[in-house]
């Protein structure tokens, strides 16, 4: 400490004392000591510090310093997500993502199970016990092998038709990520609307409340009537409740995506500006052609492959089936001991079923040529919905240009307004109705939007063009 300086002192409460801290160093105060505002006065009367008061002024001259208040770190603001990121994750963690997964991994399994049943089987028979009689042991084993020969190609017909089954799943979890995909765009569209509701609404409501407190004093002074009072109250009510309302709105569906993301408390949505539209093709064809690789039509294909290889397993049973079985015997009996080793040729033939076999063959038939025909009329419906949705998004997006038109015409007669009630040619209640017609267009303006956000997301949902991954990982 410099002498003749002044410095900043603190004093602390300690055994009943004032424990002074000056320039880094604790002291305590001497019984009688007078204290000046210099330095060196102080130190006269200060008397040799405790040990205990020493380690605290160690420990607090080599603790690390605290961090700046604005240096905070990173992560006390949590981590942006991207909408794009966000429905990657959400296709990955989704319940009805694992649901199809596990689904997934079942069929997989059975087409193990069919293709282990081309190799041979090793089973195995024992008894050994008591028994009455001459003999009063008995004792029985049988261990074989059985190999399938020849069954007319049943067993290689429903290996091909459990992996159609594996790649119907695959087809519906790509068809479970894409629906999840649009749910997900919708919510989002829908937040984004409600986000500029309640900003735009919060404007109206600065605006109005003005107003309305300037017609309290005009009331006040008997310059209005308490008609045009009650009706500055009933527009202040109004813009009130509607920004509770869109309010509310916004914080429900902000929760409903978070908890469909499946957000961190430490992450944060980032939403993208209202007005960076989704781009739209001009010519149909592009979403025709994405349509035709939707998985619902590739699964509705599968169907039809299932049924014709059904089919063809049902006809393999006219067949005689021919299995190669081997094994050794072991048994001792009363009349019987031998022990021996079997090879040797076992068949079985369906010679007649007195048309059983027949009808199930006609029934696959029939469903052959229903899911045919199920394929024809889903391809029909599916390019009625891409063109009503495409030509509804042209519409829409023409709507958007002429809005916006409209809310430049709008904006304009609101300057004008602004300006005669500056001079003095116009009162203020025509301002008032001026602004809100410019609120109203610019409300209008974002319905556009919104609508023409939902109907580019509907139609990218049916051409298969929303870009999320189509297969799942078996894990």
């Amino acid at each position: 400490m410099r002498s003749g300086t002044q410095s900043k002192s603190w004093a602390l409460r300690f055994k009943s004392k004032e424990v002074h801290f000056h320039g880094g160093s604790f002291c305590l105060p001497v019984k009688g000591a007078s204290y000046g505002n210099q330095g060196k006065e102080r130190y006269r009367n200060m008397r040799e510090i405790p040990w205990g008061i020493l380690w605290i002024v160690l420990w607090c001259a080599l603790r690390p310093p605290a961090a700046d208040a604005g240096e905070l770190p990173l992560d006390r603001f949590g981590r942006l997500v991207t909408i794009e990121e966000a429905i990657d994750r959400t296709v990955e963690s989704d319940a009805a993502v694992r649901r199809a997964l596990v689904r997934l991994q079942g069929e997989k399994a059975k087409l193990d199970l069919k293709q282990a049943q081309f190799f041979p089987e090793v089973k195995g028979d024992t008894f050994a016990g008591f028994a009455s009689g001459e003999s009063g042991r008995l004792a029985f084993l049988n261990v074989r092998i059985e190999q399938p020969l020849f069954e007319g190609g049943r067993r290689l017909y429903e290996k091909r038709k459990q992996a159609v089954r594996l790649q119907m799943s695959e087809s519906e979890l790509a068809i479970t990520k894409l629906n999840l995909a649009l749910e997900v765009r919708l919510i989002y569209s829908k937040l984004l609307h409600e986000k500029e509701m309640v900003r735009l609404i919060q404007d109206v409501r600065n605006q109005v409340s003005v107003s309305y407190e300037k017609a309290k004093t005009l009331f006040d002074q008997a310059l209005i009537t308490r008609a045009q009072l009650i009706e500055a109250e009933v527009l202040n009510e109004k813009t009130k409740q509607a920004l509770l309302l869109h309010k509310e709105k916004q914080d429900y569906l902000q929760e409903v995506l978070s908890r469909a993301l499946g957000m961190g408390p430490g992450e944060a949505l980032e939403l993208e500006p209202l007005g960076e539209l989704p781009r739209l093709h001009e010519a149909i064809d592009d979403y025709l052609r994405g349509a035709h690789d939707d998985p619902a039509y590739r699964l509705q294909d599968l169907r039809v492959r299932e049924k014709e290889l059904e089919k063809k397993a049902l006809g393999a049973k006219r067949w005689p089936s021919l299995m190669l079985t081997g094994g050794w015997e072991v048994n001792r009996d009363v009349y019987v001991d031998f022990n021996r080793a079997v090879i040797g040729l076992k068949g079985s033939w369906n010679i007649w079923d007195f048309g059983r076999l027949h009808a199930q063959m006609k029934a696959a038939e029939s469903e052959i040529e229903e899911a045919k025909w199920q394929r024809i009329i889903q391809a029909r419906e599916k390019e009625k919905r891409v063109r009503e949705l495409f030509h509804e998004a042209r519409i829409a997006r023409g709507d958007i240009a002429l809005r916006e038109k409209f809310l430049e015409s709008r904006s304009e007669d609101y300057k004008n307004l602004k300006t005669k009630q500056i001079a003095g040619e116009t009162d203020e209640k025509d301002a008032l109705s001026g602004f809100l017609d410019l609120e109203s267009a610019r409300e209008a303006m974002l319905e556009a939007v919104t609508q023409f956000r939902v109907l580019a997301a509907k139609l990218e949902r049916e051409s298969a063009l929303l870009g999320v991954e189509m297969r799942g990982e078996i894990q």
